[in-house]
């Protein structure tokens, strides 16, 4: 008698049959346009112990003239790819996404929209699986201990807030993008 797969075999499963992905890390800090100390982009505001008034100049200037998702599910699809994901939510807590949550979103700035819908329809189009990375610390939030990496006792400390701004967040995330 066989026994049925359990749903982490399934996905382990699919994981090393379908392998080749994109994972696509982007965020206001790639206005940047360096690397910080330790070569991550992403950890700028950190590594160059910049204030909030001076990283909110990323947030003013965000407009990403060359954003085209569309063209970069194609050339995915064309590369092999079975699947992309991308950043929704990162640990600086900026949105990609509307959230009706936090006005630190891409909508909020000179992007002025959504950048999550069209990039999961363009590649849902290509046939491509779509995947989602969801930070849970927001560094922008005023009741988030502080950036780097924080003890889990330091969360829950301040995790009333936090884990209720991130539970409805993924909820609505989850409605909007997973379940459409």
């Amino acid at each position: 008698m066989q026994r049925e797969e359990s749903a982490t075999e399934q996905r382990r499963a699919w994981f090393i049959h379908d392998r080749f992905g994109l994972f696509i890390h982007w965020g206001i800090y790639a206005c940047a346009a360096r690397h910080g100390d330790n070569g991550l982009a992403e950890w700028i505001k950190g590594s160059e112990k910049m204030t909030d008034e001076a990283y909110q100049r990323y947030f003013d200037h965000f407009h990403p003239d060359l954003y085209d998702p569309a063209t970069w599910a194609r050339l995915a699809k064309q590369a092999g790819m079975r699947y992309a994901v991308i950043t929704t939510n990162q640990h600086y807590g900026f949105c990609l996404w509307d959230s009706q949550l936090t006005e630190y979103k891409a909508a909020r700035t000179p992007a002025g929209k959504d950048l999550i819908r069209p990039w999961v329809e363009a590649f849902r189009a290509e046939g491509l699986k779509v995947g989602f990375y969801y930070s849970l610390l927001d560094w922008h939030h005023p009741a988030f201990p502080s950036m780097g990496f924080i003890p889990y006792v330091t969360i829950c400390r301040h995790g009333q807030v936090v884990c209720a701004l991130c539970a409805r967040m993924l909820t609505i995330f989850t409605d909007r993008y997973v379940n459409s």
